[in-house]
């Protein structure tokens, strides 16, 4: 990742964020982008419950959209989803290291 983007992809994170939290936060997002090659947001993940896709019936809502929706991006952030998409990833690119 080019250094234009690292710090593209750190503002395009803390744009939800209120502006006296920038600083924390763009040393926790570089941090994670850095050592993770994603943002997770880590400090904002819940951890009364475990973070994977419930049935959709457990996600509040009256619109079935909204509450698949919520389904999948519980599932983009399960570990073990997670994970084998990063490992697949890292796969990926090693491949394309070895052609070049």
């Amino acid at each position: 990742m080019s250094a234009v983007d690292f710090r593209l992809a750190i503002r395009n994170h803390l744009r939800y964020f209120p502006l006296d939290t920038h600083q924390v936060l763009a040393v926790e997002f570089a941090r994670e982008l850095r050592e993770e090659g994603h943002i997770y947001m880590r400090r904002f993940m819940p951890t009364e419950y475990e973070v994977k896709a419930y049935p959709i019936q457990c996600y509040p809502g009256k619109c079935l959209q909204a509450k698949t929706i919520m389904m999948m991006i519980m599932n983009n952030l399960d570990k073990q989803v997670r994970t084998k998409t990063e490992r697949e990833n890292r796969e990926k690119e090693t491949e394309r290291e070895r052609e070049n």
